[in-house]
Order: structure tokens, then sequence, then C-alpha cells
């Protein structure tokens, strides 16, 4: 173990040297991530995410109900105005958008029809967290609506027959507390809504699964520079010890290819592992919850390491000089990073473009991480994407070995 952490220290220091791989894995996505940040949202924005200006026709339980769950949340701010004045907010941007119950809300819920609201929004494409959120919290109400209907039915076609009992009454009452446990451990099923454009017609909101663009950023452009700079690393210090014939001499002293090996892919993995935490540092700065889910982060994260490793190492076995390891690996990242999501959300994707995603580790690293900082799926349901990291990384490893054991390092 002693001769692989020397051989890791000098390949470190080695790697600290190259003033390029700094640049490329910690300069330069710090400086794309705060453009993105700059050009698509607000950095160090304090207050509510989101301004709703909200009229309530209804002035039911219903209505009352999303609106609550709504100012529950604290990233938005709740702003009560009229009919005559929302849509002059939106046009002046002084709210996100605008949301109207209309008069008939609760019958429609009630008579089981589709709960529809009107949105003013200046937005032609895409939700904002928001409308999102306001989508979930009409699906909670509706659904839970739904199951106290059925609840209270029930109740009715069991009871019809006994005299002295006030049916209605308790039917009212199972009505009630259903309604009220329902709504508060429900799940979120999709609702309708519609969107009225403000002075440029109607839209409807159309499901999608977005997270902002200041977290997709600092995730995409992690996975995408911090990959590339452990492959380029990597590959480059395996031609390099071939060129200049550095593996011959180290083979001449008391250690092993395996040793040597070893050294150099725990080096990258601590260089890798350093511009990780850096850039989820900056990131959090920006306001990316990075630190909300750790357990799912590190559960994708390291095994995406492991594999950025086990992919250089490959590289540098198949590659003859400096310049091919160098360009095989900035096709490899780039390619990669564009069909894994790393520039662009895959919901906006065609679908055999998604599928294509997957052909890569940036793919599986990208919607890992996206789903555990994004949008917050628990450890256990991002794991199988690191799972599926280190499987590819034991084919990475084992095929780097066979052709270095073949060119004998």
């Amino acid at each position: 173990m002693r001769k692989i952490l020397a051989v890791a220290g000098l390949e470190t220091v080695r790697a600290m040297r190259w003033k390029s791989l700094l640049i490329q894995g910690i300069a330069v996505p710090i400086i794309m991530t705060l453009l993105v940040s700059l050009a698509f949202g607000k950095v160090g924005s304090k207050g509510p995410l989101e301004k709703i200006a909200v009229v309530d026709l209804s002035s039911s339980r219903f209505s009352h109900d999303v609106i609550s769950l709504l100012e529950e949340n604290r990233s938005f701010e709740i702003v009560r105005t009229t009919g005559e004045e929302i849509e002059s907010l939106v046009t002046k941007e002084a709210v996100s958008f605008g949301v109207i119950f209309p008069g008939g809300f609760e019958a429609d819920i009630r008579a089981g029809r589709p709960a529809m609201v009107r949105v003013i929004s200046l937005k032609e494409e895409g939700l904002s967290p928001g409308q999102l959120y306001l989508r979930n919290a009409l699906s909670r109400v509706e659904a839970s609506v739904i199951a106290a209907n059925e609840a209270a039915q029930v109740l009715r076609e069991t009871w019809r027959h006994l005299s002295g009992v006030d049916v209605e009454g308790e039917a009212a009452r199972v009505w009630t507390q259903t309604y009220e446990q329902s709504i508060k451990k429900l799940a979120s099923p999709p609702v309708r809504a519609h969107v009225a454009l403000a002075q440029k017609g109607t839209a409807k909101l159309g499901p999608i699964d977005a997270i902002s663009v200041k977290n997709h950023s600092s995730i995409g452009f992690l996975v995408m520079f911090v990959g590339m700079t452990m492959i380029s690393m990597l590959s480059s210090s395996f031609v390099a010890d071939r060129e200049e014939n550095t593996m011959q001499r180290l083979l001449s002293c008391p250690v092993g290819a395996w040793t040597i090996s070893s050294g150099k892919v725990l080096a990258s993995l601590f260089v890798g592992g350093l511009g990780t935490l850096i850039l989820m540092g900056f990131g959090a700065i920006l306001g990316v919850p990075w630190s909300s889910n750790l357990a799912g982060v590190v559960s994708v994260l390291v095994p995406f390491l492991v594999c950025m490793s086990a992919l250089g190492m490959l590289l540098g076995a198949l590659s003859k000089t400096r310049a091919q390891a160098t360009t095989a690996g900035t096709l490899v990242s780039v390619i990669g990073a564009m069909l894994g999501g790393c520039w662009w959300p895959l919901e906006i994707v065609p679908p055999f473009m998604r599928k294509l995603a997957y052909i890569t580790p940036f793919g599986w690293g990208m919607t890992g991480l996206s789903g555990a900082v994004g949008r917050g799926q628990a450890p256990a349901e991002v794991l199988v994407y690191g799972l599926v990291l280190l499987g590819m990384a034991a084919v990475f490893f084992a095929l780097g070995a066979y052709s270095l054991g073949r060119n004998r390092l």
C-alpha cells in the first residue's frame, strides 16, 4: 500500500503542475456556471423564488386549501388581487404569473370534473417552479375529494338499510375525515390546468420534469469538466510514461505494473474529487442544494469518478501518442456530455436521443445527480445509476488492464 500511495503522490504533484488541467477542470466550469446563472437567473438573490398573484372567485374550501399549500412553501409569495388587476401585474412582471380560481371551481371538483384554473403568464413554453407546484397542489385537492366521495358513498351503500341512523350525517363526517387525511398524505398526481398568455392567446400547461437552469448548469458542467479532466490526466500520464521511458524505469524498481496503475488511478480520483468539491462549493454559493441530499449525491458521484478513472486508463492504453490521448479524451468527453444531457435537459430532446444518452457514463451520472439534487430523489432511487456506473468502470478497467498488459505498459 505504501508503494501505491507513493506513486499516487508523485502523480498528483505531476498533475498539479499541468496548469491546463487546473484551468480545464476548475476555472472553466466555474466561469461557465456563473455566466449561465447570470444569463438565466439571479445569483445570490434573497427572498421568495416567485411572486404569484391570486384571485379567488370561488371562495371555497378547495381554493383555500390550494392557496394554503402555496403559502406553506416559503419559495413563493402570494399576492392577493382582483380580476381587473391581475393581468396588469403579470404584464408588468410584478409577479411571475397569476392564477384565477373560477366561481365554479368547487362545483366542478365535487362533480368529479377535471379541476380547471386560469393561469395568466407571459411564458410561452415550459413551466416555472410555481406553476409546477400549483399543478401538484390542485392534484392533491382533487384526488382528496375523489377519495372522500368514494368513502362517503361506500358508507351510504353499507348503511342504507339501517333504521334510526343518521346516514347522511355519518357520510358527511367520513367525507370530511377522509378529505383532511388524504390532502396531507396523498402524493401529487397530474391535473389539467389552463394557461392564458397575457395579450398573446392561450396555451395549456404540459407535463415536464424540469429542474432550474442554475442547478442543471452546475451539475452538467461538473460532470463534463471533472470527467474530462480525469480522462485527460490519466490517459496522458500513461502515454507520457511510455514516450519518456518512465514506465520502464519504474518497472526496474521493486514495484509491479499493478502497483503503478493503482497509484495513477488513485491520483486521478484525488484530483477529480478535489475538483468536484470545489465546484460543489461554488454551486452551493449560487444556491444549488448540493447538501440537501448528500447520501444520494455520494451514491452517484463516487461511482462516476471511479468510472472516469477507468475510462482514462483505457484511453491511455489504446493511445499511441499524447496527441491521440488528448484528442480521444476531448471527443469522448464532449460527445458524451452532449448526449448525456450536460448541455441541455434530456426532457427536451427526442426519445431516440434519450436512449443514446445512456450509452455513455455521462448520461448515467447526469441523470442520477439531477435526480438527487434537482428533484430530491431518495438515495435508494438514484443508487441504480451508481451501480450502472460501477459496472461500466469494471468493463473499462478490464479492457484497460488487458491493453496495458499487451503493450507491456
